[in-house]
């Protein structure tokens, strides 16, 4: 018997490889402005929007400061490199934001799953994230054949994993009793994000951990923990073949 009727997937680290993303976006942008990004400065970025992004979480920063924000660091990490450059943070973030709606790279596996988990249930991408940039890399995705809908923390107006973006969520796709609620999963590879606000909200959560970075301890603790995408299908209770 099928256990879940909605899935509510988290996009990147989830479905999408954001790191390549990333990457790309950030090597393009620089090396137009001659500025070699090697990887240590791919490293400093992604720690440096990494922590912009957790300070959204917790509310002590907000989205127009964050896309800013994350530049005015990463110049600074430049210049202590000895890569002085008259860079503005604002221009460099448009100009990065426009490259990485450009970027839609799955991992691997998940089109296939997301296809088979449609057939039995209805599939739906909960991100945070900027619209702009969000929208522009899903659009031609593959993957939203088989997703009935995408919301995004910047439309809803609030960020996961505050229980109000969930509430959102499930007031529109018409979730609305305690038994729909039971048959809801949220699925996705944060525990600070995707983990905490689905059981803020009363909902099951699934953790995705490729590569066991929470095998010791996750807190807050998941109801299922799985290491690759098609253990769903157990999970759910159906086949990839149903």
């Amino acid at each position: 018997m099928r256990r879940y009727d909605t899935l509510l997937l988290d996009a990147d680290g989830t479905l999408f490889d954001f790191n390549l993303s990333e990457k790309t976006a950030l090597k393009a942008v620089l090396s137009q402005k001659g500025i070699e990004c090697g990887d240590n400065v791919i490293s400093a970025y992604h720690k440096i929007n990494a922590e912009q992004w957790r300070r959204l979480e917790r509310g002590e920063t907000t989205r127009e400061k964050l896309r800013v924000d994350r530049f005015l660091r990463l110049i600074e990490y430049l210049r202590g490199e000895g890569m002085p450059n008259d860079i503005e943070a604002e221009i460099l973030a448009g100009e990065y934001e426009d490259e990485l709606a450009r970027q839609g790279f799955l991992f691997d596996g998940a089109l296939d799953v997301c296809c088979g988990l449609s057939r039995q249930c209805g599939l739906y991408i909960v991100t945070n994230g900027l619209t702009n940039v969000q929208r522009g890399r899903f659009s031609h995705s593959p993957i939203m054949h088989y997703v009935n809908k995408l919301y995004i923390s910047e439309e809803i107006g609030a960020v996961k994993p505050d229980p109000a973006f969930f509430f959102a969520v499930l007031e529109d796709i018409g979730i609305n009793d305690e038994v729909s609620k039971s048959r809801t999963l949220v699925v996705g590879d944060s525990p600070s994000s995707d983990i905490a606000g689905g059981m803020n909200s009363g909902l099951d959560t699934c953790l995705y951990d490729p590569d066991n970075s929470f095998a010791d301890v996750c807190t807050p603790e998941p109801t299922y923990k799985i290491n690759s995408l098609d253990e769903l299908f157990r999970i759910v209770g159906t086949s990839a073949d149903a």
